[in-house]
């Protein structure tokens, strides 16, 4: 029951993400992601002068059919969000539901931007494989949290009713689950049946004995260090982790301001950790 409802919302949030706060019009031009702003990053900036900055520039159009003048490059530019704190945002509770190239978003232009976002069709593929990544990693929270064997891990990673950041390396150190097992078992959840529909989830190709060598070592500290730990495992390429990046704490399901309160009633029945997105 709750892997349903959390599809359904997943569905749902995914369907509002592409709404924006003042015309509820579709952009058809960019990414959402282009259109998309985190939570903790509004109230970081403070939500009347977001909303203040939206309503400015969601009137203005954009150029060639994009109906928004706001974007997550003048979001962060303009507020004046230093990079770090995009990062740890990004890293701790974000990174596998979205689409935001910390490099170019702060080593480049707004033209590059623009253009990045418009061919966000030559990405799909890899951002539904992340999605993917990201279903299997909570099926995995929910085994834990269902199975006395594995209930450590869910102990050790849900603290004051918040999730943790953690990798699937990490689910091997505390459980200690054999390799044969849980490669059935990610196996298992790569395809999913609805009524009148299967999906089935484009996962990357896994390494595993890697998984295992990357288990046998040290747990990794921050967020990007465990993201870090799950793209190996997935066969790409790693990111560079900021010197000065603090941990943080929380492993969450980022939702739209539009979506409401439907949406957090599903998740409130879902997941114990729970983030908004406002566009």
């Amino acid at each position: 029951m709750k892997r349903t409802v959390f599809f359904l919302s997943i569905f749902l949030t995914l369907m509002l993400l592409c709404v924006p706060a003042s015309a509820y019009e579709l952009c058809e031009v960019h990414g959402f992601d282009y259109h998309s702003f985190d939570g903790e990053l509004i109230d970081y900036v403070g939500n009347d002068a977001f909303m203040d900055w939206i309503e400015a520039n969601d009137s203005v159009p954009g150029e060639n059919g994009c109906p928004y003048g706001g974007n997550i490059y003048r979001f962060l530019h303009e507020f004046g969000i230093p990079q770090a704190v995009f990062e740890n945002q990004l890293y701790s509770w974000s990174f596998w539901q979205t689409d935001y190239p910390v490099e170019l978003l702060y080593g480049s232009d707004a033209e590059t931007v623009d253009r990045y976002y418009r061919d966000f069709a030559e990405r799909e593929d890899y951002l539904e494989k992340k999605i993917s990544h990201m279903e299997i990693r909570h099926n995995l929270f929910w085994l834990a949290e269902e199975t006395e064997a594995y209930r450590p891990f869910y102990e050790k990673y849900l603290v004051d009713n918040r999730v943790q950041p953690y990798s699937i390396a990490d689910f091997v150190r505390v459980t200690g689950i054999a390799k044969e097992e849980l490669q059935a078992l990610m196996e298992s959840w790569k395809t999913v049946e609805y009524p009148g529909y299967t999906k089935v989830r484009n996962c990357f190709r896994w390494d595993f004995d890697l998984l295992y060598e990357l288990a046998a070592m040290p747990e990794q500290t921050t967020p990007l260090g465990k993201i870090n730990e799950d793209l190996l495992f997935c066969g790409q390429p790693m990111i560079e982790e900021a010197a000065d990046t603090a941990p943080q704490t929380g492993d969450g399901y980022i939702l739209p301001a539009a979506a409401g309160i439907l949406s957090v009633i599903f998740m409130g029945v879902c997941a114990p950790a729970k983030r908004k997105r406002r566009t």
